[in-house]
Parts: C-alpha cells; sequence; structure tokens
C-alpha cells in the first residue's frame, strides 16, 4: 500500500528593514496559534544557504524563486 499525502502552500513577501531582519534572526520562540497545534518558526537565511542546505524541497525552491522573480520584473 502507497502513501498518499497533499499539501498546501502559501508563499507571502514582504521587504523588511535592517533592524527588522535583525529582530526576526534573533526570535527563537514558537510563534502560531497554540490550540490549533500550528507551530513558525522564524528563520532568516539566504538563497544560497536554502539551496546548499538540502532542507527543502523542490516546490518550496520554486516558490521562493517565483517571489524573488517578480520583484525583479516590477522594480
Amino acid at each position: 500500500m502507497a502513501t498518499v499525502s497533499t499539501h498546501k502552500q502559501h508563499v507571502f513577501s514582504v521587504e523588511l528593514t535592517d533592524d527588522e531582519i535583525t529582530a526576526a534572526a534573533g526570535t527563537s520562540i514558537a510563534l502560531g496559534n497554540a490550540e490549533e497545534t500550528e507551530r513558525t518558526y522564524p528563520m532568516v537565511t539566504t538563497v544560497g544557504e536554502i539551496l546548499d542546505s538540502g532542507g527543502v524541497d523542490w516546490a518550496t525552491i520554486g516558490a521562493v524563486m517565483q517571489v524573488l522573480s517578480a520583484e525583479v520584473t516590477t522594480t
């Protein structure tokens, strides 16, 4: 018997100041809705680190690249 799973992904983009990036990088507490067992841990990283890590799937890499390409074409 094969395992079947489906996932939904939502991608949001925001431009942060240096101070906001520093604050996000310093956060180690879980965010989200605890009553619904949602856990989000902010991470600050570069695209190069994402690609080198092997820690994300192709769909996530594609989502990141889509956001970055949209920023290049609209500026």
